[in-house]
């Protein structure tokens, strides 16, 4: 975790950037509090601990995600999945993104 916070700092330059994150162990470490002290552009905020998945709209968003451009897929490579979501993503129009999550 601490390894891909720093090259996503990197990548944004001198940005204060905001990350949003699930209550997963590896994103409350005692390592990741100690180095979050000395890397005051990044703040990380925590998504409730239980939210309902059947009505949290990144969810909702994750199953057609899934449910359609990654269903009976076997990717031969991670360069593979990545195309396929990008596929997703670029076909996704805001209304089908409101009709998804509503």
């Amino acid at each position: 975790m601490i390894a891909f916070l720093t090259d996503l700092l990197a990548a944004y330059g001198e940005c204060r950037v905001l990350m949003i994150l699930d209550h997963a162990s590896i994103h409350k470490s005692r390592a990741l509090r100690e180095w979050l002290a000395s890397h005051p552009r990044l703040e990380l905020v925590y998504l409730p601990r239980y939210g309902g998945h059947k009505d949290n709209p990144v969810e909702k968003l994750w199953w057609h995600l899934k449910g359609t451009a990654l269903a009976n897929r076997c990717c031969s490579s991670m360069s593979e999945l990545v195309m396929a979501v990008e596929r997703y993503f670029a076909h996704l129009t805001p209304e089908k993104v409101f009709q998804l999550v509503a």
